[in-house]
C-alpha cells in the first residue's frame, strides 16, 4: 500500500526542472528529509510576516493612533507602526540567550534587509486600509492562511497564503509578499493557491497579487485569472512518473551536493524512465 504523502505548495512550483518537483515526491514518499539550513532570507520573511501580522491584526491601533493623533498620512503612520513592531521583535532576537542565539549574525542581517524594504511595503500596504468618514479600517481578514488540495488519495499538497484581505470593489484579495527578486516560482506558488481557491469557491472574485518590496524591483504584480489552470494536473502527472521511477529502483539516501541544482540527484536515474523535460 502506498504512504500518504504531504509536501509543500513551495516544493512542487519548479516547472522548469520537473525531475527536482519529482525527486521532492519521491524522497517524501521514502520519508528521506532533505537538509535545510534557514538563512537571512529565511529568517527576514519569516519576521516580516511577523511585522505585518502585528500591524493589521493586532496592533492597528497604532496606525490609528499615528493618522487621527500625530496626523500622518495613511503610508507614514503604517512605516512607523512597522519601525515599531520591527524594534520590538529586535530586542526579543538579538537578545536571546537560548540555543537561538548562535544565529545572531543571520538575525542582524535579516532585519537590515527588512528595514531596506520596509518603505516600499508600507507605500504598498496603503490598499490594506480605507478610509470612511474619516475612520480608518484594516482590510486585512487572516495572515497565513492555509489552502489543502489532495491531487489523488495518496498524494497531497498544501500551503500558507501570506495575506487574505478584502478588496474595496468587493471579493478577496490573496496577497504573497517577497524580499527577493522576482521569480517565475514564485508566480506559480500563487497560481497553484488561486487553482485550488477557485475550485473551492468558484463564485467568489479572488484577485491574486505578489507584492516584491525589494529596492529596484519593488512593485505589486497583479496576476491574470486567464492564466490560473493545468498546474495541478502536471503536479498530478510528475506524481504518477515519480511512482514509476520509484517502483524501478530505490533512491539511496546520501548527500545533497550538486554542482547543477541545489540538491537535485534525480539526473542519476534519467536512464531508468523516459519522460519529456
Amino acid at each position: 500500500m502506498n504512504k500518504s504523502i504531504r509536501l509543500g505548495v513551495t516544493s512542487v512550483n519548479e516547472f522548469n526542472c520537473k525531475r527536482r518537483t519529482m525527486l521532492q515526491v519521491l524522497y517524501a514518499q521514502q520519508e528521506i528529509k532533505i537538509p535545510f539550513t534557514p538563512n537571512k532570507f529565511v529568517y527576514a520573511g519569516n519576521f516580516l510576516h511577523l511585522i505585518l501580522q502585528r500591524v493589521f491584526l493586532r496592533n492597528f491601533s497604532n496606525v490609528e493612533f499615528f493618522y487621527h493623533r500625530k496626523s500622518k498620512n495613511i503610508k507614514d503612520a503604517i512605516l512607523l507602526s512597522m519601525e515599531i513592531e520591527l524594534d520590538s521583535i529586535k530586542k526579543i532576537w538579538m537578545n536571546n540567550t537560548g540555543p537561538w542565539k548562535y544565529h545572531r549574525q543571520e538575525f542582524s542581517n535579516s532585519f537590515d534587509i527588512i528595514t531596506s524594504q520596509l518603505h516600499n511595503l508600507a507605500l504598498m500596504a496603503e490598499s490594506l486600509v480605507t478610509i470612511n468618514n474619516n475612520e480608518i479600517t484594516s482590510l486585512v481578514i487572516q495572515d497565513e492562511f492555509t489552502v489543502i488540495n489532495r491531487i489523488n488519495h495518496n498524494f497531497q499538497i498544501r500551503g500558507k497564503i501570506d495575506l487574505v484581505a478584502f478588496s474595496e470593489t468587493g471579493g478577496l484579495r490573496i496577497i504573497e509578499y517577497k524580499t527577493g527578486t522576482p521569480k517565475l516560482e514564485d508566480e506559480n506558488q500563487i497560481k497553484i493557491y488561486g487553482e485550488i481557491l477557485y475550485s473551492s469557491f468558484p463564485d467568489q472574485q479572488i484577485n491574486l497579487e505578489l507584492w516584491y518590496s525589494k529596492p529596484k524591483f519593488d512593485q505589486i504584480q497583479k496576476i491574470d485569472q486567464k492564466t490560473i489552470g493545468g498546474l495541478l494536473q502536471e503536479i498530478s502527472n510528475l506524481y504518477e512518473k515519480s511512482q514509476q521511477l520509484n517502483n524501478i529502483k530505490k533512491l539511496p539516501e546520501q548527500d545533497f551536493t550538486s554542482k547543477v541544482c541545489q540538491f537535485c540527484k534525480l539526473c542519476d536515474f534519467i536512464d531508468l524512465l523516459e519522460f519529456d523535460t
